[in-house]
């Protein structure tokens, strides 16, 4: 099914693009409030609005000095926005500048600049960049491993990406090894992340689905499906436009296909 293109730029923030969540946090901080009301806004697609209140927040950060985690933070997020607008050449410099924060506060293995590295990595994978998009892959997989353990969440994302990665370049084998590993660790976190366990089942029924493997595919599918309507009965029905992004292509690079992750926004902590 193919949804609207701007829908389909929602995806990469299960929680789409996933804005960062690196920033202190204080009673009624008036960073925070800023940068919480623009992502509401950003989910709900009122992006000049978003724009606005990350920038908001983003200047209130810079008072602490052009290097705290909260700048990163802003950064991220007003990227994040722009990926959904399909203003990727903003976002890769927002994400840039995030990233040098980051190495240079938290360190070069802190799990946080493996999420810009992902962050990064994929809109290098929708311009085409292949190679620079597997190299941000592969390190934010390694510095998450090392620093979270292999079998937690966000190893299961940043698999999901090099999986779409390899698919893209017809590597089914290596792509369906990702995509398996992925699968077994959000069957485990599906309680806090149906989301992304569905995304999962997506890809890797995408991927079948490519081969000509329907029989392997609609199993998943059906799962899926089970987990989205679960979902859709309950008080909190946001993922949607979860599923709008997912069912579609994941870059403009290739319009047609069936997969791309969401952008990740952080409220701070």
């Amino acid at each position: 099914m193919i949804m609207n293109a701007l829908l389909r730029r929602m995806l990469i923030i299960s929680g789409l693009v996933c804005f960062s969540t690196v920033a202190p946090v204080r009673a009624e901080d008036n960073w925070k409030a800023s940068n919480s009301a623009g992502i509401d806004a950003s989910k709900q697609m009122h992006f000049d609005a978003a724009e606005k209140l990350f920038r908001t927040g983003l200047k209130e950060a810079q008072k602490s000095g052009p290097d705290d985690p909260r700048v990163a933070t802003s950064l991220n997020n007003l990227a994040a926005n722009y990926y959904i607008e399909r203003k990727d050449e903003q976002a890769e410099q927002l994400y840039k500048q995030a990233l040098a924060i980051r190495e240079k506060k938290l360190g070069q293995n802190h799990p946080d600049v493996a999420e810009t590295l992902d962050d990064l990595g994929l809109i290098y994978f929708l311009q085409g960049k292949d190679t620079e998009a597997q190299a941000l892959y592969k390190r934010a997989l390694a510095i998450e491993e090392k620093a979270l353990g292999p079998d937690q969440p966000n190893v299961g994302k940043t698999l999901n990406y090099l999986g779409l990665l390899y698919g893209e370049q017809k590597k089914y084998s290596d792509a369906e090894a990702l995509f398996r590993r992925s699968l077994a660790i959000n069957d485990k976190a599906s309680a806090t992340d149906p989301g992304e366990l569905s995304r999962t089942l997506w890809y890797l029924a995408d991927l079948y689905n490519k081969q000509g493997k329907h029989d392997k595919a609609k199993p998943l599918l059906a799962r899926m499906a089970a987990i989205d309507k679960k979902q859709s009965a309950g008080p909190n029905p946001p993922r949607a436009v979860d599923f709008a992004l997912m069912e579609t292509a994941p870059s403009r690079r290739l319009e047609s296909r069936n997969v791309q992750p969401p952008p990740r926004y952080g409220r701070g902590q």
